[in-house]
């Protein structure tokens, strides 16, 4: 079964890193902790560039990011389809995607970019 690796990050990573080891239940993600370098172990992990480049890994990972670019469709197909979020929580998401996109656009450095979309639509 292939796992939307947006909701996952978005639900694993919301939590630390070492302490709770969850990002180790799931192979994909682990796989790109190791491509990007980040030490899951690192109780600091959260405020490093490989932490923002594991949401790169996992949008570029899914189809969501292609060539630098987010695919709102995608994107939004993925949040409808979540089974962790309740249907308010995924209104409330699809509805960020625009704007959120919108904001990091300019953003070059597509980690960055990356762990912005995240951050916008789900802590903002």
């Amino acid at each position: 079964m292939k796992y939307q690796l947006i909701l996952i990050v978005a639900t694993v990573l919301g939590a630390a890193l070492a302490e709770d080891l969850i990002l180790q239940e799931h192979p994909e993600l682990m796989k790109c902790a190791k491509e990007v370098g980040l030490d899951v172990n690192d109780k600091n992990a959260k405020q490093t560039k490989e932490f923002k480049c594991l949401f790169k890994c996992a949008f570029e990972t899914e189809g969501l990011l292609k060539d630098g670019t987010f695919v709102a469709d995608k994107i939004i197909s993925s949040l409808q389809s979540d089974t962790q979020m309740d249907k308010n929580g995924k209104e409330q998401a699809v509805k960020k995607v625009p704007k959120c996109m919108d904001q990091v656009k300019r953003q070059v450095d597509l980690c960055e970019k990356s762990f912005g979309l995240y951050d916008c639509i789900f802590n903002n």
